[in-house]
C-alpha cells in the first residue's frame, strides 16, 4: 500500500490556497481598520483644538465673539472667534460663561 503522492501534493496545494486567501482576507481587514483609525484622527492633527475660552467681547456690529485659548498652543496665539466657530465645542463656552457670570444661587466646583 503506497502513499499517492499526486493526491498529497494536490491537498497541500488547495490548502495552500487557502491559507493566502485567508492571509490576504485578514491583512486586508487589518489595513481596512488602520484606515479608518487614520481618518479618525484627521482632526487631531490638521484643526487646533480649543483648550478654554478666557474672555467675551461684542464687536461693533453687535456679534459675540470669545477669546479662545487653543490646545498645545502657546497663549500668545489665543484668537478671538465668533460663536459660529465655536459650535462643535459650545460647552467650552457655556463652561467659561458659568464661571464669568454665575447665576444668583448657584454653586461652581473649581
Amino acid at each position: 500500500m503506497g502513499i499517492n503522492l499526486q493526491i498529497v501534493k494536490s491537498y497541500f496545494i488547495k490548502t495552500n490556497k487557502r491559507a493566502r486567501r485567508k492571509k490576504t482576507l485578514f491583512s486586508i481587514l487589518v489595513q481596512f481598520s488602520l484606515f479608518i483609525t487614520l481618518i479618525s484622527l484627521l482632526p487631531y492633527f490638521f484643526f487646533a483644538q480649543v483648550d478654554k475660552v478666557i474672555g467675551r467681547r461684542r464687536t461693533s456690529s453687535g456679534k459675540e465673539e470669545y477669546l479662545v485659548h487653543w490646545k498645545n498652543y502657546d497663549p500668545l496665539y489665543s484668537t478671538w472667534e465668533p460663536v459660529e466657530n465655536l459650535l462643535p465645542c459650545l460647552h467650552t463656552v457655556t463652561e467659561f460663561m458659568a464661571k464669568s457670570f454665575p447665576m444668583p444661587g448657584d454653586y461652581i466646583r473649581d
